[in-house]
């Protein structure tokens, strides 16, 4: 079962600003349990309408990230609505928080991971990672970082067997940190490397980062 929380009940701020694509979703079990019985010598079964919750909710953002409480969700929400003063929120992917002072390596390439774990920025030698890339393709043309559709469903981003290769969301974050200045996007500066099940590798003219595929 799944509820999209966008009804404050408590006075708090709503937990859906539709305009920066932050949507808390929240998933969870119901349990129910029925009853046969005997009752006057009769067998009757007795069917539980109310349930209980299962206290196993996987609580998420539509921006990518995600959290171990309902409070912690809406002191997500609540910091964006704070960054914003209150007006209209820029249609842009949310900004990829990196680690600090940790490096790895990926494909012979020294990247920084983000706080999430499914992407990284390049510091140093991605030169493995393009020469065994199996094409070369430029990102959505909309200024908004939308319209990664037609690379997802059925394009060469997607598998018709298990579905898109990479969560929509570290998609439009990694393009959005490589851009810097959405004013200036131009989609022609921009190459993304693909590898098939394997990291991906989106390079712009000052910065590229490397997208983990979905496991």
């Amino acid at each position: 079962m799944s509820e999209s929380a966008n009804q404050p009940e408590d006075g708090t701020v709503s937990l859906d600003v539709p305009a920066a694509k932050h949507s808390i979703s929240i998933e969870y079990q119901q349990y129910f349990e029925d009853e046969i019985l005997i009752e006057g010598g009769n067998i009757i079964e007795v069917q539980d309408t109310d349930g209980y919750f299962g206290q196993n909710e996987t609580i998420s953002c539509e921006c990518g990230e995600t959290f171990l409480s309902r409070p912690s969700a809406r002191e997500h929400l609540e910091e964006v609505v704070e960054q914003h003063n209150g007006l209209p929120l820029p249609n842009l992917p949310e900004q990829v928080v990196w680690e600090k002072g940790e490096t790895t390596t990926v494909k012979k390439a020294t990247i920084v991971p983000g706080a999430g774990r499914g992407i990284g920025k390049v510091v140093d030698n991605d030169d493995h990672l393009k020469a065994t890339a199996q094409k070369q393709i430029s990102p959505p043309e909309a200024y908004g970082f939308e319209d990664w559709e037609e690379l997802q469903e059925g394009g060469t981003l997607h598998n018709k067997e298990f579905g898109p290769l990479f969560r929509e969301g570290l998609l439009k974050r990694a393009l959005g940190w490589v851009t810097e200045r959405a004013m200036l996007y131009d989609p022609d500066r921009y190459t993304i490397y693909f590898r098939g099940h394997e990291e991906l590798l989106l390079e712009g003219p000052e910065r590229a980062v490397v997208v983990a595929p979905v496991k």
